[in-house]
């Protein structure tokens, strides 16, 4: 079976429905399966435990030979599981049959050390990449550990950690991509990107309903979707973000923020790029660090790390390893108090002289 089948496999079955018939207090299970009604007496009048009779013949029905059960099954269960929880399912779904077309067909209780090494050298990709890999696949076995197809957990060795990005933009260069985009979406984007600091995702899925212009302030939660790893929150908005706001709801054309041609934006990475180049910045300036350029700025202003945290949605450990990227000049003055050229530190938001005491306080005093 094709892993794309192998994940369709639950959707193609119909499910059963516990009804009782006319005349009768008896429950059945009913349903209606490629083109033929089954219906079957389940032999009591506990509506309760008929759903749990009912729960007895699905997973009788779903019984999996645990001698026979591969990765390529335990990809699929994966994404069947997952799919609904994540931003952009399709790019799950993609990367798993990458692994499925390696791992597949091995038995999943055999995955280990050798087989994973092995991978390593034949894949030929960034060590980001396979650290994505690995979790995925680890996902994948630990969840067919939980359901006890699998008697152990198996154990991969960790990729190296990838050498992170420390690219920022300075208030200069983000003026340039700002004032070089052409097309009013993608500013109202980048605009949204620098002075939010949220993730790409939640930019292109807001909607109007959640951007409150009397509060000044931009939901990215999206309703009735519980929050995973990625958090989004409440961000208030300045006066430049605000105007921008304004002026883009008053020429919308869809629910979207982020729209083009009355449908929402998927992709903006062709128009990044088209702006990077016109800005005459080179490609190592990418989405993300608009995200890591709002981190670094709120820390080179002064903002404490927990406002900082809460604003961007994370955690403050993240934060400080992932996003936060002092430039040199603000580094600088801590490097003088290592030498002895400074006393002390002195931080520059705090006024270098002592303001004069009330002659109220002076006679208190």
């Amino acid at each position: 079976m094709l892993f794309e089948e192998r994940c369709n496999k639950d959707t193609n079955s119909a499910e059963w429905i516990v009804t009782t018939r006319s005349g009768s207090t008896i429950y059945y299970a009913y349903r209606n399966h490629n083109g033929k009604k089954e219906m079957r007496s389940l032999g009591t009048t506990d509506e309760l435990k008929a759903h749990g009779l009912v729960a007895t013949m699905i997973q009788d029905e779903n019984a999996i030979n645990r001698e026979e059960y591969t990765v390529q099954d335990a990809l699929a269960d994966y994404y069947r599981v997952t799919k609904d929880r994540v931003t952009h399912p399709k790019k799950l779904f993609f990367s798993l049959r990458h692994l499925s077309r390696y791992f597949g067909n091995l038995r999943a209780d055999k995955v280990g050390v050798d087989i994973w090494l092995r991978y390593e050298k034949i894949r030929g990709v960034k060590t980001s990449t396979l650290r994505n890999d690995r979790i995925k696949l680890l996902a994948a076995l630990n969840l067919a550990y939980k359901r006890g197809l699998i008697e152990r957990k198996p154990h991969i060795p960790r990729p190296p950690h990838p050498v992170l990005g420390t690219r920022t933009l300075t208030r200069e260069e983000a003026q340039r991509i700002l004032d070089v985009t052409k097309a009013p979406h993608c500013k109202l984007l980048f605009n949204l990107l620098l002075y939010t600091g949220c993730r790409q995702g939640a930019a292109l899925s807001l909607t109007w309903d959640r951007v409150d212009f009397q509060k000044r302030n931009i939901d990215f939660r999206i309703p009735g979707k519980p929050m995973w790893n990625k958090r989004r929150t409440v961000v208030p908005m300045g006066s430049k973000l605000l105007e921008a706001m304004m002026e883009a709801y008053n020429e919308r054309t869809c629910e979207h923020v982020i729209s083009f041609r009355n449908r929402p934006v998927k992709y903006p990475y062709y128009s990044f790029r088209r702006a990077r180049i016109r800005a005459g910045l080179g490609d190592d300036v990418t989405i993300p660090v608009l995200r890591r350029t709002a981190a670094t700025w709120l820390a080179e202003g002064g903002v404490p790390i927990a406002d900082a945290s809460a604003l961007l949605a994370c955690r403050i450990d993240t934060l400080q390893a992932i996003y936060i990227k002092y430039s040199s000049d603000h580094l600088r003055r801590a490097s003088d108090v290592l030498e002895g050229n400074v006393d002390k530190w002195v931080d520059p938001l705090l006024p270098t002289e002592t303001p004069p005491v009330p002659a109220s306080h002076a006679q208190i005093a």
